[in-house]
């Protein structure tokens, strides 16, 4: 999808450019990178002193305050190229199909983004989303069908993830190609926007319960957005999720079509046709 820019780029590499590293650029990446204006430290839990913390802190962390030298070169900017299908073959002897659907999304800081995760729940997320209960509780088409997101700070994913039975593979695509027109052209009744919300209402409060996943929120929203958010500021923003903007945004998302990769069985999948 992202061809050209770093996001495209195989994450674990390749023999070529592992081979090429030596300890000294290995350093020098630590010393552009890791540095203590790219680092924020999250902590939840009993009381500290924020005297006390800055002294643990910067005593634990004085070696990281070096000199940097940027490179200057400006990020390349990030633009989606829809491939039609790549397909995955395997060695095994399997009649299954592992598939992913992959749709250019909003970047981390889009004021949109909880649209994002109201659209991807409605759609992928849960038994009692569109595309588990048509293509699993109602067809049988397929063993396990999801949709998550992620966010990255020039742009992002939806991705529609499962497996089947390769010969029931091409009603796996078909169906996912009517809830995604499902989206645009039939909007969410208010029953589906109430669970939606409450479901972004319970994850948000739940993950407070946890120390851990508190830290990482806050450190999070400084990363991103140089501010806190209040809990009530993320409920206010669950609460204005609406069905027209849900289906405005899925008008977006989907005017540049979808990339599809499978891997697998590939000899019953047939013709592949996915068309939004």
């Amino acid at each position: 999808m992202w061809e050209g820019h770093a996001l495209g780029n195989p994450i674990l590499g390749d023999p070529e450019s592992i081979k090429s590293f030596n300890p000294y650029d290995i350093i020098e990446f630590l010393k552009k990178n890791y540095t203590p204006e790219n680092i924020i430290i999250s902590v939840v839990g009993d009381k500290i002193s924020r005297s006390v913390l800055r002294s643990l802190v910067s005593g634990k962390f004085k070696a990281l305050n070096i000199l940097v030298q940027k490179d200057g070169n400006e990020s390349i900017p990030l633009r989606a190229k829809k491939i039609d299908h790549i397909h995955l073959n395997t060695t095994k002897d399997t009649n299954l199909i592992y598939y992913s659907i992959g749709i250019n999304s909003l970047h981390r800081t889009h004021p949109d983004r909880v649209v994002l995760f109201a659209l991807s729940s409605m759609l992928g997320e849960g038994l009692n989303s569109r595309l588990f209960r048509r293509l699993r509780f109602e067809g049988g088409y397929t063993y396990d069908i999801k949709s998550s997101y992620q966010l990255f700070s020039e742009g992002g994913i939806l991705s529609i993830s499962g497996m089947s039975n390769s010969k029931t593979f091409p009603d796996v695509l078909k169906g996912v190609e009517i809830e995604l027109k499902n989206l645009v052209y039939k909007a969410a009744t208010q029953e589906e926007i109430e669970i939606v919300r409450n479901r972004l209402k319970s994850n948000l409060i739940f993950n407070l319960e946890n120390p851990e996943l508190r830290a990482i929120r806050l450190a999070k929203l400084e990363s991103w957005f140089m501010r806190i958010f209040s809990i009530e500021e993320e409920l206010d923003m669950i609460r204005d999720v609406t069905a027209e903007r849900i289906k405005d945004l899925a008008v977006r998302l989907l005017s540049n079509g979808a990339s599809l990769c499978t891997a697998g069985d590939s000899n019953n999948i047939g013709n592949i046709n996915l068309t939004i």
